[in-house]
């Protein structure tokens, strides 16, 4: 069997990352500086357990009902709020009957957390989906010491572990765009098909980016979650 060079390697690295860099402007197109600078608009540090969903469109006070409803039936979370609503949201009616075409529909929602244990990504995803929007950014903080565990249904061999491993660790190489910053260590179990991803110290961190990742390289999670405390 013949193995690859470290030259071969390193330019395998260097062509994937370009290649998950190109498909992250196409999927979200945005100023050079802002992504080599980091994100702008970050919400504040929180001090304890909580979520902010970063939404592209959430244009009236339909979508936010939408979006709220769906949030309200999980387990683990609080109402959702606007993160920032300088004046009421428009309705439906209103938009409809209104000349002026709505320019900028981002909008941010501030949830505290109030059980981390019952907090799943996936289901959040999923119950987002059902109400024809979809989160760009799902931000959680407010705990110092945590991981994030995807459970992975299709780690059948040896090979499946070694591409997840590549595949991530080619993500976390992108750090200079402001991408996976707050990954300390990647953890992978075949036995217990799962990935655990240990977060730096006290960082808030983009789940949404993990599982976008985790479909790039080709897995599927079936649940994503947080842990705090002890790993046995």
């Amino acid at each position: 069997m013949r193995f690859a060079s470290l030259k071969q390697i390193v330019g395998l690295t260097v062509a994937w990352a370009l290649v998950l860099f190109a498909a992250d402007y196409l999927k979200n197109p945005r100023p050079i500086a802002e992504m080599f600078g980091g994100r702008q608009g970050a919400a504040a540090h929180p001090s304890r357990p909580h979520l902010s969903i970063w939404m592209n469109h959430l244009c009236c006070s339909g979508c936010l009902r939408d979006v709220q409803e769906a949030l309200a039936a999980l387990p683990g979370l609080g109402p959702a709020n606007l993160a920032q609503q300088p004046q009421k949201m428009p309705s439906p009616e209103s938009v409809d009957s209104s000349a002026s075409a709505v320019d900028n529909a981002a909008n941010r929602l501030e949830v505290d957390v109030t059980d981390t244990k019952l907090v799943d990504f996936v289901a959040i995803d999923h119950a987002l989906e059902k109400t024809g929007l979809v989160a760009e950014r799902l931000e959680f903080g407010g705990v110092q010491h945590f991981r994030v565990v995807a459970e992975l249904r299709h780690l059948c061999c040896q090979a499946c572990v070694r591409g997840l491993e590549l595949g991530l660790n080619i993500a976390k190489s992108l750090r200079a765009t402001g991408q996976f910053g707050w990954i300390d260590s990647v953890t992978v179990s075949k036995d217990h098909h799962s990935l655990i991803v240990h977060a730096r110290y006290d960082k808030t961190v983009d789940v949404e980016e993990l599982i976008t990742a985790l479909h790039r390289i080709g897995f599927a999670p079936t649940s994503v979650r947080i842990l705090t405390g002890s790993e046995t």
